[in-house]
C-alpha cells in the first residue's frame, strides 16, 4: 500500500475503535495520547491481511484509564475479578502463612504466593509499571494466572463490536483486531526500544493522525529481511524470527549472534527474570517449565542448571 492509503486505514481503524469507549475521559485520553505501531502497519506495506493493531499510549494516565476501562467491563460483562495495579496501588505483606494483597479502595485480596513474586519483582524492576492482575483462586487460574479469556459472555455481549476477548498483564486483546499493550508506554522511541526488528518501527500518532516512517524499516520491508536492532527480551526475539522466516523473511547469521550476546546478559536461572523474558512468547508450554522450576526451588537442596533445565523441557516438549 501507498503511505497515504495505511494513514487513511490506520485513521479508520483508530476513530472506529474510540467511538466505542463510552467514558468521556477515556475517550480524549487515547484520542490525544495514542500510538499505532509494530506488525500492522509492517503488514499493510507488504499488501498483507492486518492480524491486529496495536495500540500504546504516550504516558501513564492513559495506559491506567484505559486498563481501568476494560477491566471493568470484563469484571461485569465476563464475571472476571481484575485489578489493575501500579506501584502506588497496592503493597503486599506475608504473615507467616498467610499471603495477602491489599489494593486501594479494595481492601485485602487473598492471592497466591506467584501473585507476590510478580508483584514484588514487577515493582522492583520497574516502579513505573502497570499491571493487571486476576484475583482467582489457584484452583481457577490453572496455568495461566495472570489472563482470563474462557468465561462465558452474552449473546450480546459477543455481538458487540471491540469487546473484550482476552486480558493478560501486559495487554488487552478486543475484538475487531485491537490489541491494547499496557506493558509500555512512552513516545515512539521509548516505545521502540522494546521493539527487536527493525522493520516493525513505522509509527502512527493519534495527535495529528500523521503516519511516520523511517529509511532503515522501510528497507528492510522491501528486502524482507530482519534486522536485530536490541531488545529487552532476546530470548521472545530468538522465538520470533521464526514466525517471520516462515513469511519470507530472511535473517542472517550476525543478527542471531547479537542476541545471542543479549542473551548471555540474562541470569535465566532465575525464575523471574525467564518469566519476564518469556514476554510475548506462547506461554502455554513455557509456564509449565517455570512452575516445575519453582515447585523444584521448594526443595532446599535443589541448585538450578542448564542439565536439569533440559530435562524438564524434553519431558514438557516430548
Amino acid at each position: 500500500m501507498k503511505t497515504k492509503t495505511i494513514k487513511k486505514e490506520l485513521n479508520k481503524a483508530f476513530t472506529d475503535w474510540k467511538e466505542s469507549i463510552t467514558d468521556e475521559n477515556v475517550k480524549k485520553l487515547v484520542e490525544k495520547n495514542t500510538i499505532i505501531t509494530g506488525g500492522s502497519i509492517a503488514s499493510m506495506f507488504l499488501q498483507e491481511p492486518v492480524n491486529d493493531y496495536d495500540l500504546y499510549f504516550t504516558n501513564k494516565e492513559t495506559v491506567e484509564a484505559v486498563a481501568k476501562y476494560y477491566v471493568e467491563e470484563s469484571n461485569r460483562k465476563k464475571s472476571t475479578n481484575l485489578v489493575v495495579l501500579n506501584y502506588d496501588d497496592a503493597m503486599y505483606h506475608i504473615n507467616g502463612e498467610l499471603q495477602d494483597l491489599r489494593i486501594k479502595g479494595r481492601g485485602f485480596f487473598k492471592v497466591t504466593s506467584r501473585h507476590i513474586r510478580n508483584f514484588k519483582a514487577t515493582f522492583e524492576y520497574d516502579e513505573h509499571r502497570v499491571k493487571i492482575y486476576s484475583m482467582l483462586k489457584d484452583e481457577d487460574m490453572g496455568e495461566n494466572e495472570d489472563g482470563v479469556s474462557n468465561q462465558e459472555i452474552s449473546e450480546e455481549y459477543a455481538k458487540q463490536k471491540y469487546h473484550v476477548q482476552f486480558i493478560s498483564a501486559n495487554a488487552i486483546t478486543l475484538s475487531d483486531k485491537i490489541q491494547i499493550i499496557t506493558r509500555f508506554y512512552g513516545d515512539h522511541t521509548e516505545i521502540h526500544k522494546n521493539f527487536d526488528f527493525v522493520h516493525a518501527t513505522n509509527y502512527w500518532l493519534s495527535e495529528d493522525s500523521k503516519l511516520y516512517t523511517n529509511t532503515e524499516a522501510l528497507e528492510c520491508l522491501l528486502s524482507k529481511t530482519l534486522i536485530y536492532r536490541g531488545s529487552r527480551y532476546p530470548l521472545a526475539s530468538i522465538f520470533r524470527a521464526k514466525k517471520f522466516i516462515l513469511r519470507d523473511f530472511r535473517i542472517d547469521a550476525g543478527q542471531y549472534l547479537k542476541m545471542a550476546f543479549q542473551l548471555n546478559d540474562m541470569d535465566l536461572l532465575d525464575a523471574t527474570i525467564l518469566e519476564e523474558q518469556l514476554t510475548g512468547v506462547d506461554m502455554a508450554y513455557f509456564q509449565r517449565i517455570i512452575n516445575d522450576f519453582i515447585e523444584a526451588k521448594k526443595d532446599e537442596n535443589f541448585t538450578p542448571s542448564s542439565e536439569y533445565f533440559i530435562k524438564v523441557i524434553e519431558r514438557i516438549f516430548e
